[in-house]
């Protein structure tokens, strides 16, 4: 709103379009472009670039039983237990515009990985296996 021509009126409009914003996600720039460098880092086994993108602490789940990774220390060390065949085809096989996108965050395959916003960082807080 504002005044032009001693007239009162809209002067422009801003309208973003954020697939993500029901499930938190503030900017969907920041959010695809974390999601592209997570399948790259995941398809390369670059494990510290990996640990990077998770959100700590980190809920890995397995068959009812759920453990929690603190750091990303922990996460390197834990990688291959963590990262399992079935949860990197999950994720490589994953197009951008077939995520499920609810309140809880973004879902990656059939709930292998759960992407989400926490403060200002975007990543993986649930790894299903």
């Amino acid at each position: 709103m504002g005044e032009r021509n001693h007239k009162l009126g809209v002067i422009a409009v801003n309208i973003t379009n954020n697939p993500y914003e029901i499930a938190g996600i503030k900017n969907p720039v920041v959010f695809e472009h974390n999601f592209s460098l997570l399948q790259k880092y995941v398809k390369a086994g670059k494990k510290s670039d990996v640990a990077h993108l998770m959100l700590y602490p980190l809920k890995v789940n397995n068959k009812g039983k759920t453990i929690e990774i603190k750091t990303k220390k922990d996460f390197i060390a834990k990688y291959d237990k963590i990262m399992t065949a079935k949860v990197k085809k999950a994720l490589l096989a994953q197009k951008l515009d077939k995520v499920f996108i609810n309140s809880k965050g973004v879902m990656v395959g059939n709930g292998e990985l759960w992407m989400g916003q926490f403060e200002e960082q975007v990543g993986v807080f649930a790894i299903n296996q």
